[in-house]
């Protein structure tokens, strides 16, 4: 706990314990399928000259990130993306933040899943392992 000037404490934040401050609580995270069609998105934007982005010059650091996510092509096309996404999202129990990790990292065991990602003791393992084996498929099947 770290003390304040005015007397009270305040809890560290510990992202080894999973606590966060709020902010990052409520934060949108995306993992690297979604960020790939994202930046994909900008840089054929910029090939349009319709676009209003078409005038905005591509970073270096927009080239790296995408080369960087595309290294890690674990669901290759939006809709998949999406449907991973809304997978996820339908457990109340999981955060932004843990929802992009299970995406990114893609676990196949709950076992897994629950030494990366802690919190997970929260879910049942049979709840967890079916949702998993659904991703799984999903990374699998695409084309």
């Amino acid at each position: 706990m770290l003390s304040s000037r005015r007397g009270t404490t305040i809890d560290e934040e510990s992202a080894a314990d999973l606590r966060l401050t709020e902010k990052f609580e409520k934060a949108n995270c995306l993992f690297p399928a979604e960020v790939k069609l994202i930046l994909e998105d900008r840089k054929n934007a910029h090939t349009n000259p319709e676009s209003e982005l078409s005038r905005i010059p591509i970073t270096n650091t927009l080239e790296k990130t995408l080369a960087y996510v595309q290294a890690f092509p674990q669901y290759k096309n939006t809709e998949t993306a999406r449907e991973v996404r809304n997978k996820l999202e339908r457990f109340e129990k999981f955060r932004q933040f843990e929802i992009a990790a299970l995406a990114s990292l893609c676990p196949e065991q709950a076992e897994e899943a629950k030494a990366l990602v802690p919190r997970q003791v929260l879910i049942l393992y049979e709840e967890l392992q079916n949702v998993l084996d659904e991703l799984n498929s999903m990374k699998d099947t695409q084309m």
